[in-house]
């Protein structure tokens, strides 16, 4: 069997265990622990299954054009308002789901592709395949099936098309490009869909690696397709890109000054965790440190951003909310406080759940997900271990730094600005299973003793 047969038959095992496994957890596994409403979990999952309904049921009264896409913003919503219209049950989102798990998987293939063989990728790719947490969210109307698979299809274009530029000897043909292109619109359109401001993070990650590139132009291969290439990528994603939250934060900040003898100027007398936190950014110093007011004001959005998703403190402080909050007390008073963070930050996006978290989060009576994630950390951690000795002692092309440096530039920013574990462990999932693949896939070609020197899909062939 060839390499595209023995990739169209994975897909469709793909396919096949992510339905059966979130059919499971939906209709088994998930009404034991919890109770259930349309099959899916009390929280945001409700909230976009009741959404949905909602949007049917004007478009039932109204018509077709009172389909929105994204009802109040969700767009979640807008997909199951679809998946019901067509079916006449939310449920069968699963299969939306499991699509969307196949393509990610197939891109994320395509990723480690660049650097190891067939068979150390296939391996490689294993542990987002089959994991325990996806088939659990993605059981559920849910918003990262559709942000993983963006990110996934994003980054395989993105990768694939940059080191192929840069590498002087390769040969160029436009139909593989313009299918390149094509993933990347897709998963920009996918991430647009349900967290544009993932877009930004994308952006601030791509803008130094063309500077970079630029500086050591002289190693690298770059012609008008590289600028045109990086020009249009820095277009799609200020283009889908969203300031709707910097816009939420500065209303916010704006509301403490006018409840300012209520709450107190600095939050002291607010029993509000979120609000106290605002008053406390607001009546830090920012203009001070020599630091422009640009930069003060994107920190600022990124701060306001952490004092939002502290707000779970003040709707649902139950034992699992308190257990996975960290740090909701520290005061930022400017600039340089924020920076004296980013270590912290770091520990969190990248790292958390930490070792010491795990045997509480595997005996106490947290929520099973959450049980869940301390043997999937281990893991992980193991994984880390690999990549990082792959990166000292094998021979791996300098390139594979690159998805390296935006899985740790989006970990860090997604540390820096959510102090909710639960919430930062699915919004960096996709950049966790990035970095546990690559190194997974090269512990395979480890043991497999130099098998990547089989035909990679090498940038020079």
């Amino acid at each position: 069997m060839n390499t595209s047969k023995k990739i169209l038959v994975s897909l469709v095992l793909v396919l096949g265990y992510s339905i059966i496994a979130m059919l499971l957890f939906r209709l088994v596994l998930i009404p034991k622990f919890t109770a259930t409403k349309y099959g899916e979990i009390p929280g945001d999952s409700l909230i976009y299954a009741e959404l949905a309904l909602k949007n049917a049921a004007n478009i039932s009264t109204y018509g077709i054009g009172a389909f929105e896409l994204k009802p109040e913003g969700q767009g979640p919503a807008g997909v199951a308002t679809l998946v019901y219209l067509m079916t006449g049950q939310i449920g069968f989102i699963v299969i939306i789901n499991a699509l969307l798990h196949m393509l990610a998987s197939w891109a994320l293939f395509g990723i480690l592709r660049i650097w190891f063989g067939v068979r150390e990728s296939f391996i490689g790719v294993l542990p987002f395949v089959l994991s325990v947490c996806m088939m659990f969210w993605f059981s559920q109307t849910n918003k990262e099936s559709f942000c993983i698979a963006g990110i996934f299809i994003f980054m395989w274009g993105y990768l694939i098309e940059f080191t192929n530029l840069c590498h002087k000897k390769h040969k160029f043909f436009w139909k593989d490009s313009l299918l390149r292109y094509l993933g990347l619109v897709i998963g920009v359109l996918l991430i647009y869909l349900v967290r544009p401001y993932v877009a930004k993070i994308l952006l601030i990650s791509v803008l130094p690696v063309y500077l970079i590139s630029v500086i050591i132009s002289h190693n690298l291969r770059l012609n008008m397709r590289f600028h045109f290439f990086t020009g249009f990528v820095v277009f799609i994603l200020m283009f889908s890109s969203s300031d709707k939250g910097s816009g939420r934060t500065l209303a916010l900040l704006d509301d403490i000054d006018a409840n300012c003898a209520v709450i107190g100027c600095d939050g002291s007398r607010s029993t509000s965790v979120m609000n106290r936190c605002f008053a406390q950014l607001k009546s830090g110093v920012w203009n001070s440190d020599g630091v422009p007011e640009f930069i003060n004001k994107k920190i600022i959005m990124l701060l306001g951003q952490r004092c939002l998703n502290l707000s779970v403190l003040d709707n649902n402080p139950n034992k699992t909310v308190i257990f996975s909050t960290v740090d909701p007390d520290i005061v930022f008073n400017g600039p340089k406080d924020a920076a004296l963070y980013l270590f912290r930050a770091a520990q969190i996006g990248i790292f958390a759940p930490w070792p010491s978290h795990w045997p509480s989060m595997a005996l106490e009576r947290l929520s099973v997900p959450y049980r869940i994630t301390a043997i999937e950390a281990f893991f992980v951690y193991a994984c880390y271990l690999f990549l990082v000795f792959g990166l000292f002692f094998a021979q791996l092309r300098f390139d594979i730094l690159l998805p390296i440096f935006f899985a740790l530039n989006s970990m860090l920013i997604t540390g820096f600005s959510c102090p909710f574990l639960v919430v930062t462990y699915r919004y960096r999932y996709a950049w966790w299973m990035l970095l546990a693949c690559l190194g997974f896939a090269f512990l395979t070609q480890y043991l497999l003793g130099n098998g990547a020197k089989e035909k990679r899909m090498d940038s020079g062939k």
